[in-house]
């Protein structure tokens, strides 16, 4: 579902293409069981949509923008060895920078 959403972000009508993909996925009876968890897939597409519009090249998956969203919800830093390619509302450090701070 987030790689559905990283194309909805994508789009130049990004709420036109949210409504095609809700209709899509209730004519096809796909359906999201855990809210929280949809909002968490949704905002990984959009973080990998705006890395993708920033230039990112494709050696940042999906999945590492799953564990960006999680951590923008749930923890107050994310660490990562790649610190440019995340966008999040959360700090977002190296291990070197964290291992200075201490």
């Amino acid at each position: 579902m987030s790689e559905l959403y990283t194309w909805v972000f994508l789009d130049a009508d990004p709420l036109k293409s949210e409504r095609e993909l809700i209709d899509f996925l209730k004519t096809a009876n796909i359906r999201i069981i855990l809210e929280l968890t949809k909002k968490l897939i949704i905002r990984a597409g959009e973080l990998h949509a705006n890395y993708i519009r920033r230039g990112g090249k494709r050696k940042r998956i999906l999945a590492d923008f799953l564990i960006g969203s999680y951590a923008e919800k749930y923890a107050d830093v994310f660490v990562t060895w790649n610190p440019r390619d995340f966008n999040l509302k959360i700090p977002v450090l190296s291990p070197k920078d964290v291992l200075e701070r201490i």
